[in-house]
């Protein structure tokens, strides 16, 4: 019995340590769980802080890109404002450009003008004379340093004709229709025996040593002679001297254009100034200050100088109708020549032309070959009554004065 209780007492005990073990391994059971709870949400905290970090390097990222850009920005901002600035810099000293331009405009339009009103006023005589004898002391004064000794005679008496050993200067267009000066001076040059030209080079010629010495320097220089280009217009008109010296197989010059066939609205009717004389045109300035236009035109050969007289004569309706009747005859008229133009076709066509048919006298003609050119025209009269079929229908404007209608 006593063992009995004993062994109920130590079993009583045993249940009791068995029940706090069952208690305690509860409470660890539970502790374990709540730990293994806590690790999971410990977990969870840890993988949304990755992410947050994660989200916060993309950030970060994208941050130090936008920098980036907003440096690249703020860069092509300030080079555009510096471009700009200069722009503006650069516009506002063109406007000041552009306004100082205007100015001197209305000042050289306010000196254009008084020029125009200059030019276009009436030219007096003594004007007109002074020019010319400055212009041909120039022209002789250089013919006699080629010729080695005095080229200056003094002018015929009454009735008498030029020499032949100087060079001349005669007026041309309005003042020779007219018999006195106009607006303008137009002077032809021409030698009996010399043509314009001798030799390739500036020096070889009349027209480029003259300028040379007429030309007034820039910057209002006083007159006579004529205003540089910086100053007013200078036009020069100068053939090659080789290309004057060629003949083609009938005699006449190669340069002496041949007509091309035309509609019958543009018969006549050539380019007037197409010619091969040397020209220039500019502005005169005379000691006075006054400005004058003036043309001066150096005959190319002298047995060109009647078609230059007759061109440069005038008037322009006058030059249109005779190279009509000249082209109505076979003939081909321009300022350096009359010759044969024959119908298109084979072979070398014969063209007659009358030199002369006058009442009383023996008729003379003559057949040109080809293109070759009518013979024996030394006057502006004999070139007219080639034209009128050698007869004086055409006396009526052998005086340069009936030539204004």
């Amino acid at each position: 019995a006593d063992c009995k209780a004993t062994w109920q007492s130590t079993i009583g005990r045993a249940h009791e340590q068995l029940s706090e073990l069952r208690a305690k391994l509860s409470g660890v059971e539970t502790d374990a769980r709540k730990r293994q709870q806590d690790a999971a949400a410990l977990e969870r905290r840890k993988a949304e802080l990755a992410e947050r970090l994660e989200a916060l390097a993309q950030d970060e990222s994208r941050h130090a890109l936008l920098r980036r850009e907003l440096s690249s920005i703020r860069q092509e901002l300030e080079e555009k404002e510096a471009a700009l600035r200069q722009q503006e810099e650069a516009i506002s000293a063109e406007a000041k450009l552009v306004q100082s331009v205007k100015e001197v405009m209305r000042e050289e339009a306010s000196i254009i003008e008084a020029q125009a009103d200059m030019i276009e006023a009436a030219l007096s005589e003594a004007e007109a004379l002074e020019m010319r004898r400055h212009v041909l002391s120039v022209v002789r004064s250089h013919h006699s340093a080629r010729a080695g000794e005095r080229r200056d005679c003094p002018p015929p008496p009454a009735g008498g004709g030029p020499c032949r050993c100087c060079w001349h200067a005669d007026f041309m267009g309005g003042s020779r229709t007219r018999g006195r000066a106009g607006h303008d001076v137009d002077l032809l040059l021409w030698h009996a025996t010399e043509p314009n030209s001798w030799g390739e080079g500036e020096e070889a010629c009349v027209l480029l040593p003259l300028l040379r010495e007429l030309l007034l320097p820039a910057g209002g220089a006083t007159g006579p002679g004529l205003l540089p280009k910086e100053e007013a217009r200078l036009q020069l008109v100068r053939r090659p001297h080789a290309e004057k010296q060629r003949r083609d197989a009938d005699g006449a010059r190669a340069y002496l254009p041949r007509r091309k066939a035309a509609a019958a609205r543009d018969r006549g009717s050539d380019i007037l100034h197409g010619d091969w004389h040397d020209k220039a045109y500019g502005i005169w300035r005379n000691t006075a200050g006054r400005h004058r236009r003036i043309d001066i035109v150096v005959v190319a050969f002298p047995d060109e100088l009647p078609y230059a007289r007759l061109n440069w004569t005038g008037s322009r309706t006058l030059n249109r109708l005779l190279r009509h009747r000249a082209i109505q005859l076979g003939l081909h008229l321009t300022a350096n020549g009359l010759t044969a133009h024959p119908p298109t076709g084979r072979g070398r066509q014969e063209t007659t032309v009358v030199l002369d048919a006058r009442p009383g006298r023996e008729r003379v003609e003559v057949a040109l070959v080809g293109h070759a050119p009518v013979p024996d025209c030394t006057s502006e009269e004999e070139v007219l009554r080639v034209l009128a079929g050698g007869t004086d229908a055409f006396a009526g404007i052998y005086d340069p004065l009936m030539r204004n209608a």
